[in-house]
């Protein structure tokens, strides 16, 4: 059986906030305001030996400046900082274009990864990188529908919305916060099929 691999998608639409261009590494960074908060992002140019050369870092600071509408969409690049013990929202660009006037200012995702705990009304998912980095997700699912068993180990497909901004209280006290609320939670495979999936290929029968 072929299991569908983790992966996640951000798009964000909204309002330029900050572009800075570096021609010395071909990187841009920027912040874009979706509505729920602002995030930052990164485009690069493809280096000189790439297969496929593009320039989409030089031309995004070409194309748009700060106060444009822009669409973005990219990975996830989620980041801890032990140090700090603090969580840096940013997206890996992959592509963009220029946002119509009628589109709704946005930030959501769509992640494809394995639960790893289930607690109250959130469930945390497992994302492990090409560098076998983990990153979490801890997603709300109060108001999600929900298709499949959720259990731990289990691989879902899960669509929501970012929100990263000031929650206040009644009282007006509140705390810098990031929340990722799902919307839609699709169990694709089950803790079995992904443990079966990970064990070794079977070395093949020896001759005597």
């Amino acid at each position: 059986m072929s299991l569908s691999k983790p992966m996640t998608r951000i798009v964000a639409i909204g309002t330029l906030k900050s572009v800075e261009y570096k021609e010395t590494n071909g990187m841009l960074k920027g912040s874009v305001d979706t509505g729920k908060g602002n995030v930052q992002f990164v485009f690069f140019n493809a280096k000189e030996t790439a297969q496929n050369p593009h320039t989409k870092a030089l031309d995004f600071s070409e194309q748009f400046k700060e106060g444009d509408k822009v669409f973005i969409t990219g990975s996830d690049s989620r980041n801890y900082n032990a140090e700090k013990d603090t969580y840096y929202e940013s997206i890996q660009g992959w592509d963009y274009r220029k946002a119509e006037e009628d589109e709704a200012a946005r930030w959501v995702y769509v992640y494809i990864a394995d639960v790893k705990e289930i607690e109250d009304n959130v469930v945390t998912l497992s994302f492990i990188n090409y560098k076998d980095e983990e990153t979490l997700f801890p997603l709300n699912i109060e108001k999600a529908k929900i298709d499949g068993e959720l259990e731990v180990g289990t691989r879902v497909k899960a669509k929501g919305e970012i929100f990263n901004g000031l929650k206040m209280d009644f009282f007006g006290d509140g705390d810098y916060v990031t929340e990722r609320t799902a919307v839609e939670i699709k169990v694709l495979h089950t803790a079995e099929e992904i443990e079966e999936d990970s064990k070794p290929a079977a070395d093949d029968a020896m001759w005597d």
